[in-house]
C-alpha cells in the first residue's frame, strides 16, 4: 500500500509522508510527524493532531461536538435514524451506506478523504467494502476522532484519522481520488470555502459524494431551521445549493432527494 502524502499545513511546498502503520488500528502508534523544514506534528493513538491546539473559527453546532457525551451517543442515538425522522421517509442507515457504495465505486489503491468525519460511518462503511483503498478521514474535534478511532478498531477498519480543518485542507492539488462529506456542510464555519478545497484536492474526473440538508418548505420547518441558524447551520434550496457547488467548479452527476435531505454525487 503506498503511504499517504500530506502537504505541510505551515509550509505549503513542503510534503509530509505519513508512515503506513498510523492506519493499522490494532497497534497503538504514537509520535510525530513532520516536514523537512522541521515543523512537527504530534501523533496520538494513531490521529495525527495538524492543528497543534490551534482550532480555527467554528460555528456552536461544530462546538458541541468538543463534548464527549455527544461523540459517544452521536452515531447510535441519533445518526441512525435521523434521515428517516428529518425526511418523513423509510430510509435507513443502511440504505444510505449501500448508496455510498454504490455511487462512488471505490476501487484499490485510491485515496478516499472524508470530511468533518464525526464518528467515522463513511469511510468505516466504504473500507469494508473496498479495503484495498486508503482511506483519510478528518474532523476538527478530537473527542469525535477518538470515538471514531475506537470504532474502527473495533471493526477492524484502516482508516487514517486527523485533526485537521475542512476549510484549509493538508493535501496538494489533484492528489485525492474521492471525497465523502455526511452532514458537515450545513455545520461548516465556511461551506463554500470548503468546497473550494475539495475541488484543489480532488483529482480530475475525482467524484465527490455528499449529504446535506436543504431549506424546509413548511411554516413549522422555518421555524426550527430559524432555530438552528443561530447556532451556526446553514440551509439552502435546491437551488442556491447547486450554485454553491457551480461556484466551487463542480457539476452534480447523481442525486437522491428525501424531503429536506439532499445526497448528491458531483464530479
Amino acid at each position: 500500500m503506498q503511504p499517504i502524502i500530506l502537504r505541510s499545513p505551515r509550509y505549503d511546498d513542503q510534503k509530509i509522508t505519513l508512515p503506513v502503520e498510523i492506519a493499522d488500528l490494532s497497534k497503538p502508534f504514537n509520535g510525530s510527524i513532520s516536514s523537512p523544514k522541521g515543523d512537527e506534528y504530534p501523533v496520538t493513538r494513531n490521529i495525527v493532531r495538524l492543528l497543534n491546539g490551534e482550532i480555527p473559527k467554528t460555528t456552536l453546532a461544530q462546538d458541541s461536538n468538543f463534548i464527549p457525551l455527544t461523540a459517544k451517543g452521536y452515531e447510535d442515538f441519533w445518526r441512525k435514524s435521523s434521515i428517516r425522522s428529518i425526511s418523513g421517509e423509510d430510509f435507513t442507515m443502511g440504505d444510505e451506506q449501500n448508496l455510498l457504495i454504490e455511487w462512488l465505486q471505490v476501487t484499490p489503491g485510491e485515496l478516499v478523504l472524508d470530511l468533518g468525519t464525526s464518528t467515522g460511518l463513511y469511510p468505516r462503511t466504504l473500507f469494508t467494502s473496498q479495503p484495498k483503498a486508503r482511506y483519510v478521514a478528518i474532523d476538527l474535534a478530537m473527542p469525535m476522532l477518538r470515538e471514531a478511532r475506537s470504532r474502527a478498531a473495533d471493526e477492524q477498519c484502516h482508516v487514517t484519522w486527523m485533526e485537521a480543518n475542512a476549510e484549509s485542507l493538508p493535501f496538494f492539488a489533484e492528489s485525492v481520488d474521492a471525497i465523502t462529506c455526511g452532514g458537515s456542510l450545513n455545520e461548516f464555519y465556511d461551506p463554500l470555502k470548503a468546497l473550494f478545497e475539495a475541488r484543489r484536492v480532488l483529482r480530475k474526473g475525482g467524484a465527490f459524494f455528499l449529504m446535506y440538508l436543504l431549506e424546509a418548505d413548511t411554516f413549522v420547518g422555518k421555524a426550527l431551521q430559524k432555530a438552528s441558524g443561530i447556532g451556526g447551520i446553514k440551509f439552502w434550496s435546491k437551488r442556491a445549493s447547486y450554485k454553491l457547488f457551480e461556484q466551487a467548479g463542480f457539476t452534480v452527476e447523481c442525486e437522491k432527494q428525501l424531503g429536506i435531505v439532499q445526497f448528491v454525487l458531483l464530479k
